[in-house]
């Protein structure tokens, strides 16, 4: 290991670092106006610790599969405080306590820079962007940032080439328009954790639409979370009344009570109570129901009818015409005349030995009695 101890001087120029470990501190680095103030390169491993300052336009750049450690320095540059360039996937940035400012103003000026196969950690510190300038500019590699404050007019401008990744587990991003910025992202952009507030536009803005590429697991924000980063429902952002933030929690649907909207023929949608997801499901069909020379069946819950189809017909053990499907009698079988009444009084005579003829008879013997009597009787009075 080589330490390069400045003793307070000022290096002016590109400072390249090839092979081994050096440290470097108590002093300055400036960069000319063109390149970097230092480049680690081959499989070198660089530390700037925490009495050394980078100052110029441009600050560190790590390239081909080395390593810096960014231990409590001072970088403030005019347009790129950091960068990768050139590297392969073994190469790595680690910001630990370390401050990088860039006082540039202009939107292509950052305070990290990453567009190359390369790991960066932000663990603590500062990475802040004056102006127009962003925090990180992602395009490209393995970024996760742990701690620390990003801030700029976005703190992260998201343009991940597909196959590249970023993580945001913790610390701050503060932006002067956004927190986030989605510019087409295509790499896996996960948030798990952090303070997300942007104070103009809010948390999150895109150029041109939310990417799916975006997904949000957890953290606060200032605003509610897009529905296109919400892992499609399975989690929610509810504002927390203490701290007036919102914060990303996971849930699990639930749909009893819910709104049911009829899709089609053959399915509707139902919507969650707690996020208003929904999900596409089969009408739950209830049994046919007879209208007239039709039947149908309608959905249990949403509502929707079957289409009207023409009642089958069969007869059953009772000889009615019905229909086997919705079980709705069409024509009523003929009855039989009512011969009831006839038999019960056959029945009524037979029990009582056929006391009913001779009863009848019997009647009409005393109405003739009683006629003869009254005509004699007459007649007798008349002869007297």
């Amino acid at each position: 290991m080589i330490t390069l101890d400045l003793n307070g001087k000022t290096l002016t120029g590109e400072l390249v670092v090839k092979d081994g470990t050096v440290v470097i501190g108590n002093g300055t680095l400036r960069s000319s106006d063109i390149g970097y103030a230092v480049t680690a390169k081959g499989e070198s491993t660089l530390i700037l610790d925490g009495k050394a300052k980078v100052v110029g336009n441009k600050g560190v750049c790590v390239s081909e599969s080395s390593r810096i450690i960014l231990k409590n320095a001072d970088i403030s540059v005019v347009n790129i405080a950091a960068a990768c360039e050139n590297s392969t996937a073994y190469a790595e940035l680690t910001i630990k306590g370390a401050k990088l400012k860039v006082t540039g103003g202009a939107a292509s000026d950052c305070a990290v820079k990453w567009n190359s196969s390369a790991i960066l950690c932000v663990e603590s510190g500062t990475v802040t962007a004056d102006g127009n300038g962003i925090g990180i500019q992602y395009n490209k590699g393995n970024v996760e940032i742990k701690g620390g404050v990003i801030g700029g007019k976005y703190a992260l401008a998201l343009d991940g080439a597909s196959g590249s990744a970023l993580t945001v587990s913790g610390g701050e991003l503060r932006g002067t328009a956004a927190a986030v910025y989605d510019m087409g992202n295509d790499g896996d952009v996960r948030i798990v954790g952090g303070l997300i507030k942007g104070t103009a536009d809010g948390a999150f803005a895109a150029e041109s639409g939310f990417s799916g590429s975006v997904k949000v697991l957890g953290g606060n924000f200032d605003e509610t979370v897009p529905k296109e980063y919400l892992q499609k429902g399975e989690y929610i952002s509810e504002l927390d009344k203490n701290s007036e933030t919102y914060y990303v929690i996971a849930h699990t649907h639930t749909y009893e009570g819910g709104r049911y909207e009829q899709f089609d023929i053959g399915s509707h949608n139902k919507f969650c109570t707690i996020c208003g997801e929904s999900v596409r499901e089969a009408h739950v069909w209830s049994d046919y129901i007879s209208d007239g020379d039709t039947h149908y069946r309608e959905c249990s819950l949403c509502g929707r009818t079957s289409m009207h189809l023409k009642h089958t017909e069969e007869l059953d053990e009772a000889g009615n015409t019905v229909c086997p499907i919705c079980n709705d009698v069409i024509v009523e079988a003929e009855k039989p005349a009512d011969t009831a009444a006839s038999t019960e009084e056959s029945s009524k005579a037979e029990e009582n030995g056929g006391c009913s003829s001779v009863v009848s008879g019997g009647f009409a013997v005393v109405l003739v009695i009683m006629a003869l009597t009254a005509f004699f009787g007459k007649k007798r009075v008349g002869a007297e």
